[in-house]
């Protein structure tokens, strides 16, 4: 081992070997001390007061397995907050662990899927695991069901390809994906965190939300633009009228037709290339709060909701009924 660095022997294979031979050796000197050995039971093997020592080392077991599987899911969680591939560094940082007992438990994770490596730069991010996961986990809300089948609908209706997004832990998160016939060969994985302002999606759900709740994700993306824009500032000012012009209107767009906003950059490089354009809509509950979002893809060059006022009327209405459904109250502007 290392100078510096943790034992863990909840995941070292030779910790069991290690404790036998020194088991073995410490009753070899019992039997050599009758001193020692005075209360010893038959056969030499110590026992725990009121316990048999089988109960003990399983209770110990069963102990270690569940204290080393509180580390590794507090790791996840670390790693999650960070919202980017981190190195082994950074892991044992955020983690609380030393670099060699964060390895480890990397390298577990690693094998059961919930971690991934990036073969190139060897940084850690989540696996397809834990996407599954939380996709499973919410898709046992009834909120998310309700939310699925207005998209699906609207597809089906109109033949837009889109998905539908909730408020997740980092922000806007893609649950379900839906393809309509249109088919512009385009697609956005479910799990996907989507930024707030470069978003259709992010800007319905960033509009909707306290100042406090979004803070954090949109200094941190306003510092990114600013420092690569250095000549197209965009300041703090700037989205709270965005965000002001998304709930006039009732929708957002990432590459609006009506510039209603001026931050005209998509988070997608695709989606200019492909000549795409988004839209998205709110969907409201019972409290008043905005927990998804449906989004819809046109085209700049063929049929686009952010061009006709009938189908944003459409999607409005979409919308609208999957917030009835979750017994919210708003009404569409007018």
């Amino acid at each position: 081992m290392k100078h510096g660095t943790e034992p863990n022997n909840d995941l070292d294979p030779n910790h069991g070997a290690a404790t036998a031979i020194k088991d073995m050796a410490r009753k070899k000197n019992l039997r050599s001390d009758p001193k020692k050995a005075k209360g010893l039971p038959a056969g030499g093997r110590l026992r725990s007061k009121g316990m048999p020592l089988r109960e003990r080392e399983d209770g110990e077991e069963a102990g270690n397995g569940i204290r080393a599987m509180l580390v590794g899911l507090s790791m996840l969680q670390a790693i999650a907050k960070e919202r980017r591939p981190l190195p082994l560094k950074d892991v044992a940082t955020v983690s609380g662990l030393s670099p060699s007992r964060a390895h480890r438990y990397l390298s577990s994770l690693l094998a059961a899927g919930f971690m991934e490596q990036d073969v190139r730069s060897g940084h850690y991010a989540l696996g397809q695991a834990v996407v599954e996961l939380g996709l499973v986990a919410l898709g046992q809300l009834d909120h998310i069901r309700i939310g699925v089948d207005a998209l699906v609908a609207f597809s089906e209706e109109t033949g837009f390809d889109g998905h539908l997004s909730v408020w997740g832990s980092f922000g806007p998160t893609v649950v379900r994906w839906q393809s309509g016939r249109l088919g512009y060969h385009f697609r956005i994985d479910e799990g996907r965190v989507l930024p707030l302002l470069w978003s259709a999606t992010g800007r319905v759900l960033m509009a909707y939300r306290e100042g406090g709740e979004i803070a954090p994700l949109v200094k941190q993306e306003l510092a990114v633009w600013n420092r690569e824009n250095p000549e197209q500032q965009i300041r703090r000012q700037d989205v709270t009228r965005m965000c002001a012009a998304v709930r006039e209107f009732g929708l957002s767009a990432s590459v609006p037709s009506q510039q209603r906003n001026g931050l005209l950059d998509p988070v997608f490089p695709t989606v200019i290339r492909l000549g795409l354009e988004t839209t998205a809509a709110p969907i409201f509950d019972h409290r008043g709060r905005v927990p998804m979002a449906l989004t819809f893809f046109g085209s700049v060059h063929g049929s686009s909701i952010n061009s006709e006022p009938a189908l944003q009327k459409k999607l409005r209405a979409a919308a609208q009924a999957a917030s009835r459904r979750l017994g919210g109250l708003a009404e569409p502007p007018t």
